[in-house]
């Protein structure tokens, strides 16, 4: 495990969570879009998305404009910062400075990773969402 195998620019292929009673669930639908990439010097930088973002509709009912949304969290996520690898966790930890969701910036994200060939598989630590708990899967190819 070394920093000089995480650098460069990733290009996302999946975006999954298992809950630990088997089932799966795929927040940014089937074919989510996104590229995550780690420098040299320790920046990095991460934004995923729904490929079909919709809009929200205004008061009328009315589709929004192009730049209307749903909430980021939903369909939307960036942030970027610093990392460092822990080795004894077979971990990166992102150091978010920026983000979509304000409550993030400050935060230390633990990501756990493996690399075959050109492709990156992280892994988090398990999260209650909807009663239950979830680990995220996100799978990235390098980009060349």
């Amino acid at each position: 495990m070394s920093a000089a195998s995480l650098v460069g620019a990733w290009e996302l292929v999946a975006l999954y969570r298992e809950s630990a009673e088997g089932r799966t669930h795929q927040p940014f639908g089937d074919r989510p879009v996104g590229l995550i990439m780690y420098t040299a010097d320790g920046s990095m930088s991460a934004v995923l998305m729904r490929r079909d973002r919709t809009s929200v509709p205004d008061e009328a009912g009315e589709s929004g404009s192009p730049g209307q949304t749903t909430a980021p969290s939903e369909e939307f996520t960036a942030y970027c910062g610093t990392y460092r690898l822990d080795p004894a966790r077979g971990a990166v930890v992102h150091h978010v400075e920026v983000s979509h969701d304000p409550e993030m910036v400050g935060n230390d994200l633990v990501r756990y990773f493996e690399i075959d060939g050109d492709t990156l598989h992280i892994t988090t630590d398990p999260a209650v969402a909807m009663g239950e708990d979830w680990v995220t899967h996100v799978i990235w190819r390098a980009r060349r």
